[in-house]
């Protein structure tokens, strides 16, 4: 039989653990793993889905929750909702050659046709395996490198090998029944197969289709729920503390924020053609302000206050439209350089059940999203019947990255969660900026004075002002103040706020 990966596979992205905030952790760090096993050395093993070789006493016991979505799946507001527990029986050996695998997981709820393992937490491993009871078939698989959005392949596809030997059968009213090696130490890096010595650890999680086929969806069970995700360490003979790096989804490095200078945005009676120069005569009357983004490596959490890109931004509307201009330090042009406004109508808009707006430009595209309230990936207003209103055009001259951008004040989407503005209202914005990065923004305009300690994103009010209503400020530094919140909402505000980071892969691009 041909061995394929089914295109369901692909939705396995949503759980995966790759394109996340780093944590470097070991079995005794305060984030444990889930489950903690040894496996035993076993000189020999029959793969036939028995396990009269196995030692009982070292079987592990590991949860799978459903994942239920509401329609349409997987991009929904709703996300992932915890639905049936399954418990999965699971045992690990190990010779010189190879490492052994065997799992038995009971059909409480549907034939279980497949199960998916996936091995990370070294660098350059982005194994997996694949044992397909449905089809009959075994698969050594490779996740593309970090921060690559596509789905995982066969190892030969990449011109490496199939390092799987595997066995399984299901028993009706009981369950299915998995057994297989896997090379511990196959040498096949095309294939980014693990390569595992005594005394190390590698992490696993866990994904199985349990009522529905491999070839028709992706799994809909797995080691990750709405709180976060679970995941098996996994020590090759002891455990001598050897240390992973762990991909927990929406990084759990603590960022709040704080509120920034208000920005005025006066009423001119006249429009700006969109075409990142901004040399219309309406931007003479605009008020300015001085912009700093200091750069956040959002895969460790690192912050580096001294790395500052400086800039600028104008603002003014007609009654009708909002107009923003934003300059900033950038030598030279890059595809993956893209600009991030988020807008709000209230200074908790990272936290609003209802979700809120976030358009991205880039050189040659434009798209409005919503940033949902549930700490899912923004999505693209279209995806829920709105639209991708307002337009943007990016310029680079003179060491500058200039970006034009417009939208209307009154859109009438509330399906793409856009927010409707008169004069005199205030919106709220937060501006984040991608330099030369194809893993989505890196530079923030932030600040250090929020209470925890660690860069405090900035939200500023922006005021609608009237005709005839002059400003009162205007090419100020953005002077700031903290909010108070305590852990738990420190908690939630920094997972609402890393999938801003992530949506990157997720955006459809308009072409402008």
């Amino acid at each position: 039989m041909k061995k394929i990966i089914p295109i369901g596979v692909f939705l396995l992205l949503c759980f995966s653990i790759m394109n996340s905030g780093i944590l470097n952790i070991n079995a005794q760090d305060p984030i444990p793993p889930s489950l903690s096993l040894i496996a035993e050395y076993m000189p020999s093993i029959v793969i036939d889905g028995l396990n009269p070789e196995w030692n009982v006493s070292n079987m592990g016991y590991f949860d799978l929750m459903e994942f239920e979505f509401e329609d349409p799946p997987p991009s929904s507001l709703d996300s992932t909702v915890a639905g049936n527990i399954l418990q999965v029986s699971i045992n690990f050996g190990y010779n010189e050659s190879f490492l052994f695998v065997y799992a038995y997981i009971p059909d409480y709820y549907g034939d279980v046709n497949a199960l998916f393992l996936h091995f990370f937490g070294k660098p350059g491993t982005y194994d997996a395996i694949q044992l397909d009871d449905y089809n009959g078939i075994y698969m050594d698989l490779a996740f593309p490198d970090e921060m690559d959005p596509n789905p995982p392949t066969v190892d030969e596809d990449l011109g490496g090998v199939n390092d799987v030997y595997g066995h399984s059968f299901s028993i009706s009213t009981d369950g299915t029944y998995f057994e297989c090696a896997k090379s511990i130490r196959s040498g096949d890096t095309l294939g980014k197969d693990i390569h595992l010595n005594y005394g190390d650890a590698i992490a696993i999680e866990l994904a199985a289709w349990v009522g529905v086929t491999p070839d028709d969806s992706g799994p809909n069970y797995g080691s990750r729920s709405p709180e976060g995700f679970s995941y098996i360490r996994l020590d090759i003979g002891e455990n001598i503390g050897d240390i992973l790096e762990i991909y927990p989804p929406y990084g759990k490095f603590f960022m709040d924020w704080i509120i920034g200078d208000q920005y005025e945005a006066p009423y001119i009676d006249q429009s700006a053609d969109i075409d990142g120069v901004a040399n219309d005569s309406a931007w003479d009357s605009a008020t300015l302000y001085y912009l700093k983004f200091q750069y956040m490596n959002f895969s460790s959490g690192e912050w580096y206050p001294d790395d500052v890109i400086d800039g600028k931004i104008m603002i003014f509307h007609n009654g009708a439209d909002l107009f923003v201009f934003v300059e900033i330090d950038d030598s030279s042009e890059d595809m993956e350089d893209m600009f991030i406004l988020v807008i709000g109508d209230n200074d908790n808009m990272f936290e609003d059940p209802d979700g809120t707006d976030l358009v991205t430009i880039g050189t040659d595209f434009y798209e409005d999203m919503i940033l949902p309230g549930n700490q899912d990936d923004p999505i693209p207003d279209e995806a829920f019947g709105g639209f991708n209103d307002g337009d943007g055009a990016v310029s680079y001259a003179d060491g500058k990255r200039r970006v034009e951008f417009t939208k209307p004040l009154q859109p009438g989407d509330p399906d793409g969660r856009d927010i409707d503005f008169y004069t005199g209202d205030k919106m709220f914005i937060s501006l984040l900026i991608g330099e030369d990065s194809f893993e989505g923004p890196n530079y923030v305009n932030m600040d250090d004075t929020g209470t925890t300690g660690m860069p405090a994103i900035i939200v500023h009010p922006v005021k609608l002002l009237g005709e005839g209503e002059e400003p009162t400020g205007g090419e100020t530094d953005t002077n700031t103040f903290a909010l108070a919140f305590g852990f738990s909402d420190v908690l939630i505000i920094a997972a609402a706020i890393s999938p801003v980071i992530a949506f990157a892969y997720l955006r459809r691009r308009k072409r402008i």
